[in-house]
């Protein structure tokens, strides 16, 4: 998980005008398909001095007490509502994990449902 206050860098003015020079070469570079390498170090020069990311502000572990007999386990990603489901058996009870993130709410969501006992622990 990230969050978008947690830099690497500090605020500062990040256009580099020395940048659109470079772009003639390395265009030469890819179109005549020689030196990949050489591209990628030019390219580097149009980024300037500050190629900052964004940095992890935790790791979420979410452990499950259920056994070692798991079947029909599935994963899926639904694009058209940017969902990602996990769903499988344990025994007759089926389980079945949900999870988006909303830029606009600031919200990770995580949808944990079962037909059985259900018991777990974030860490």
């Amino acid at each position: 998980m990230n969050e978008d206050t947690l830099w690497s860098g500090a605020p500062r003015q990040w256009n580099n005008p020395e940048a659109r020079k470079h772009l003639p070469e390395v265009r030469r570079l890819l179109l005549a398909e020689q030196d990949y390498v050489a591209a990628d170090k030019v390219c580097r020069e149009m980024q300037g001095p500050f190629a900052e990311a964004y940095q992890p502000v935790g790791d979420l572990h979410i452990s499950f007490d259920r056994g070692d007999r798991i079947s029909d386990y599935r994963r899926e990603l639904d694009l058209d509502s940017a969902i990602a489901r996990t769903s499988y058996r344990v025994g007759e009870a089926r389980y079945e994990r949900e999870a988006f993130v909303s830029a606009v709410d600031q919200v990770i969501v995580l949808r944990m449902t079962t037909t059985g006992q259900f018991s777990a622990r974030a860490a």
